[in-house]
């Protein structure tokens, strides 16, 4: 209907990835403004589209058969994406959480906050009367969609975030595919093999740089074990394509939206479609709501393509270019505007040099670590990127200017300076530098689009490079797969906390649940706010939270301040046992909450002098205590369930 180019000579499978692309760049921005009307009407509209399309993707494709092997591929994705995320046995009773967990309590949080509330959603992080979240949350459109039509099946808020990862992890790999098709850097290398490429484009999406040797080698220097030791940690992190769909699936589905535009706008000359313009617009729309960040990427990369087409007389396509930001921002202003009252505690972006946190071991002299930074943030990258540095080196030392021949070859020339550039010098200030980690996304296409046809041309095979392709490969592979296992097993320690944790999740589960049918929708339950972070309001809740943590609980907009008060506030509930009943009720009544899950990590949990003692828990089994702070009241507690 928009005419996105390619999608009617396409092949059903092809149709099915485009359909991927165009959804993730379309239906975040019409979900958002839906959304304000409510969740029942975001879902109708979102149900009737899928229908919609589902019956119009089959409609004069070509026909084509799919290959068992793709099928069996497709599956075993899903299978080892979904073992790397769910919570898993750890063979003596408890449950095992993945490393992935601690982005999925906020995709999770997030996900029910707009199922229940449509958009803009409440803070779910920390509660306050009418205050809603702001920050980029078109994402959780989707998966709040999801979990609502779900529901009666009994998916829950995390398992459609879970899926969510999976599902974006397609959505790459159709990017990927059709911005190595259009880009012509195959014509630019003189390619001949005629064999389909996208066999290539699987494997390389399975790599990741060479952070596993960086990674070890610190890891050794500290006093954790190296499985624990995140091999990601030792710089600004360069996320590989594995670990981002199902880590930061926001981040990738807003590439993905943000290509999705400029493919559509992308033609050899003049004689623009405005149906293509529109698509571009709610494209750069829902990028922005997706990741502020890659939108930030994305617009700089639109103010660097701009003059080029005006340079070369390309004054249809400029206008294209210039109106479909313009309806990008005319229908993204009612989620910018939910960004207007939040001015947090610094500039959300500040100049900074990339560089690695161990760098301070030089010098704590401020000038000195900004000389290190700079002379290090390049040789970063090229350890970070691995063979996509090796191959895009290739391509350009052979292919040169013919690589920009097209306006697809230009984009992703582009969005490889723009966002290299932003990324070694601009810094987001919010807990992480998202913007740092993330924009680099655009160069990471650029770079895989640039290796796959340096290998299909042959020039990482020749002698004189061997064995350097090979090996940079094999550390790919070892750095994804190392990543992979330590994301099932870094809880896995023999540590008492470690084991207390495990042993206690399942009864705590079973907590939660119960809560299910003991409190109203929109009630307010709070579990202890951890120091660092805590994870089963987010996973298992489906309730509002005073304050989650303090990693967490500021990132839709709460004042680092006031998260950190009320932290110190709540706090001896769980771990003071000279708190009295008295105080306990008092706390709970000035946050509304309504029911305290106490845990078997808790202090107060068996003190015998904590207030747990004193009064009746409501729910009660091994490892978890819940109290309905309208029952409380001094008495024996029951017996466990």
């Amino acid at each position: 209907m928009l005419n996105f180019p390619g999608f009617v000579e396409a092949g059903l499978v092809e149709r099915a990835g485009l359909s991927l692309i165009c959804g993730l760049a379309c239906l975040p921005i019409l979900l958002d403004l839906t959304g304000r009307l409510g969740p029942v009407p975001m879902t109708l509209v979102a149900t009737a589209i899928a229908l919609a399309g589902a019956a119009l993707l089959p409609i004069g494709a070509t026909p084509r058969r799919l290959d068992a092997t793709w099928l069996v591929a497709a599956s075993a994705w899903i299978v080892v994406a979904t073992l790397c995320l769910v919570d898993i046995p750890d063979g003596s009773g408890g449950l095992l959480h993945s490393r992935f967990v601690i982005d999925h309590v906020k995709h999770s949080a997030a996900t029910w906050s707009v199922a229940q509330s449509g958009t803009p959603p409440f803070d779910p992080l920390f509660h306050e009367p009418g205050r809603t979240a702001a920050y980029y949350y078109f994402f959780y459109t989707l998966t709040a969609v999801v979990s609502i039509v779900g529901a009666p099946l009994g998916i829950a808020a995390r398992h459609a975030a879970f899926a969510s990862g999976i599902v974006t992890g397609f959505a790459i790999l159709a990017l990927l595919y059709q911005a190595w098709r259009r880009s012509g850097c195959d014509d630019a290398a003189g390619v001949r093999d005629i064999r389909p490429a996208m066999p290539w484009i699987v494997a390389l999406s399975l790599i990741a740089g060479l952070d596993i040797i960086p990674g070890l080698a610190l890891g050794m220097l500290g006093d954790r074990p190296l499985i624990a030791a995140p091999s990601d940690d030792w710089a600004e992190q360069i996320t590989p394509w594995v670990t981002g769909s199902l880590w930061v699936p926001h981040h990738v589905a807003a590439l993905c939206a943000a290509f999705a535009g400029f493919l559509a706008l992308a033609r050899p000359s003049g004689g623009g479609d405005v149906r293509r313009a529109l698509f571009a617009g709610l494209a750069f729309a829902s990028c922005a709501g997706l990741s502020i960040y890659m939108a930030l990427g994305a617009a700089v990369i639109a103010a660097v393509l701009l003059p080029r087409l005006l340079v070369i007389g390309r004054y249809r396509d400029a206008a294209d270019l210039t109106i479909s930001g313009l309806i990008a921002g005319a229908l993204a202003a009612s989620w910018l505007l939910t960004l207007v009252g939040y001015s947090g505690e610094a500039p959300p972006l500040a100049f900074g040099i990339r560089g690695s946190k161990w760098l301070a071991v030089i010098s704590e002299d401020s000038c000195v670590l900004t000389a290190a930074r700079a002379i290090t943030f390049g040789p970063f990258y090229l350890v970070q990127f691995g063979i996509f540095a090796l191959g895009s080196f290739v391509f350009w030392r052979r292919a040169g200017r013919r690589g920009m021949a097209g306006d697809v070859g230009w984009l992703v020339v582009v969005a490889a300076a723009v966002s290299l550039v932003l990324g070694a010098f601009v810094r987001s200030t919010t807990y992480n530098n998202d913007l740092g980690w993330r924009v680099v996304m655009f160069a990471e296409a650029s770079m895989f689009v640039w290796t796959l046809s340096a290998i299909r041309a042959g020039w990482l095979g020749q002698p004189r490079l061997a064995p350097l392709p090979g090996v940079l490969l094999a550390l790919g592979y070892c750095t994804v797969a190392f990543g992979a296992v330590q994301s099932r097993v870094i809880y896995l320690s023999d540590t008492p906390a470690a084991r207390l944790d495990r042993e206690s999740l399942p009864d705590e589960i079973k907590g939660w649940s119960w809560l299910d049918g003991a409190l109203p929708t929109g009630a307010i339950v709070q579990e202890r706010p951890t120091d660092l972070r805590s994870f089963s309001y987010g996973l298992y809740g489906r309730f509002r939270t005073a304050v989650s943590d303090r990693a967490n609980g500021m990132l839709f907009g709460a004042p680092k301040t006031a998260v950190r008060a009320r932290i110190d506030e709540i706090r001896p509930i769980y771990n003071d046992p000279t708190a009295t009943l008295k105080q306990v009720q008092a706390i709970a009544s000035r946050y509304s909450i309504g029911a305290l899950v106490i845990n078997a990590r808790d202090a107060n949990f068996g003190d015998p002098r904590s207030w747990t003692t004193q009064a009746r828990p409501d729910f009660q089994n091994a490892h978890t205590k819940i109290f309905l702070v309208r029952n409380l009241a001094v008495a024996e507690p029951t017996a466990p369930k």
